[in-house]
């Protein structure tokens, strides 16, 4: 009787915490491995007590479970990432902002509209926030939960797995969630050094995302030793001590400023061009299903067939992502992709409508100090016929490169756009293949096929 006395008194104080705006939120940045830029932040929430000073999540989000406060809790949290995301853009700084839900709030039908309105308030892209969930939050109520967040998906919200390798069935389940990146919960991270039990477990979730073709980010990195092993299995980005403690907006905000690799000094003088449309860019893309999967001859062919028509020693049928440049097909490239700051392909993508040419990068102040011209491949030529879909959005490119300077002439610029197309077709014809064959219930390669 007692307890149930003391956990109605810090319902009620909680409940006049949230009201009276007590609820702070710390951020934590996501950093690239490979390059150490800040790609973003995950939002977390405090408690900043008039007399009891911070305390933490574990103390009160019991509470607010129990006692039906999740989605407001939910409401302050997301309405302050959306304002700082806007305030760091004002700034300069593109910091996206992640935030988690709770089971409760997938089961709130008018979760994508609320969110949305959020985005539209503080006048930021949908890119500006995405969201998080954990395995045993959508499994409480999996068939509403999924199809809210697929609504989500659609809206152009980016969707990660927390807490990774903590749930039951987690794999059984991966592959039905509309997530785009996977988090390895900090359990299995913490001591991926010492533990082969724990590094087994890694580098196996960091092969099972990539196979789906989702990123991989490793929670609780707290070492110099734990990330250079990361790099090793290939995990795409890291979060924890090793880099910095969940701190305030301002705190971090200093920091920022001060690591030259991250999104707002990049290696480049200036981020990556972002299109208007990019979310429903990124979805088409994610639509295709494409990325992070094996080489197939018919692209290759078309990669050659256009430094053959160009006259060019490289060529790739190209693919822009959120953070980098991957090849689905590349002639004369070692690498199999690049950061999206580096990419030439970063620019076909801004005009669907035309091709992108560069005759010589060392002249052009945009790409003199680029080190894709500075080293290897030394890029002085580019020119990317835009890879565009349906409904108008730039996935990638197919394009032509060389280490001396060029021009094309009119006919070969043709030529390059109208390989361009073929290799979209192909896109939407596997895409059509992969639909029916979900419809049927069997592999595409199943399928009768027509004589």
């Amino acid at each position: 009787m007692q307890e149930n006395a003391k956990d109605i008194e810090a319902a009620v104080e909680l409940r006049r915490a949230i009201a009276a705006e007590q609820m702070v939120v710390y951020f934590q940045p996501q950093v690239e491995l490979a390059t150490g830029r800040i790609l973003g932040v995950e939002a977390l929430v405090r408690w900043q007590h008039p007399e009891r000073g911070l305390i933490f999540p574990d103390d009160f989000i019991p509470i607010a479970e129990r006692n039906g406060m999740m989605n407001d809790l939910t409401d302050v949290v997301l309405n302050q990432a959306a304002r700082q995301h806007a305030l760091w853009q004002a700034d300069g700084i593109d910091l996206p902002v992640a935030v988690n839900l709770s089971a409760s709030s997938l089961r709130d039908s008018t979760l994508p509209d609320k969110i949305v309105a959020v985005c539209d308030r503080n006048g930021i892209s949908r890119r500006g926030l995405s969201l998080e969930i954990t395995e045993t939050s959508v499994m409480a109520e999996p068939e509403a939960a999924t199809a809210i967040l697929r609504v989500m998906v659609e809206r152009g919200f980016a969707i990660a797995i927390d807490d990774f390798g903590t749930g039951f069935s987690c794999l059984a389940h991966l592959r039905n969630l509309p997530v785009s990146m996977v988090k390895i919960d900090k359990s299995f991270v913490l001591d991926v050094v010492n533990s082969d039990a724990d590094a087994h477990m890694v580098r196996g979730t960091i092969e099972l995302a990539h196979g789906m073709g989702k990123q991989v980010v490793a929670e609780g990195v707290e070492s110099k030793e734990a990330l250079d092993l990361l790099l090793l299995m290939g995990c795409d980005q890291g979060q924890g001590y090793h880099w910095s403690r969940p701190v305030p907006a301002e705190q971090l905000t200093e920091w920022v400023t001060g690591n030259q690799n991250t999104a707002l000094s990049s290696n480049v003088g200036g981020a990556a061009p972002i299109p208007a449309q990019e979310s429903k860019r990124l979805a088409v893309l994610r639509r295709y299903r494409v990325l992070d999967t094996a080489y197939e001859a018919i692209f290759d062919d078309i990669a050659a067939a256009a430094s053959r028509v160009c006259g060019t020693a490289m060529s790739a049928v190209s693919l822009v992502d959120a953070d980098r440049q991957w090849f689905k097909a590349r002639v004369g490239l070692k690498m199999r992709e690049t950061a999206r700051d580096l990419a030439f392909c970063a620019h076909a993508i801004m005009d669907p409508d035309q091709l992108f040419v560069v005759n010589d990068a060392c002249a052009d102040e945009r790409f003199a100090t680029n080190p894709l011209v500075t080293g290897d491949p030394r890029i002085r030529f580019y020119a990317g016929a835009p890879l565009v879909a349906p409904d108008g959005s730039a996935v990638g490119s197919l394009c032509v490169i060389d280490s001396i300077p060029r021009q094309l002439s009119g006919s070969q610029l043709e030529a390059l756009s109208q390989l361009s197309k073929h290799v979209v077709a192909i896109f939407e014809a596997k895409q059509h293949l992969a639909e029916i064959a979900q419809k049927w219930g069997t592999s595409s390669r199943n399928l009768p096929t027509a004589v």
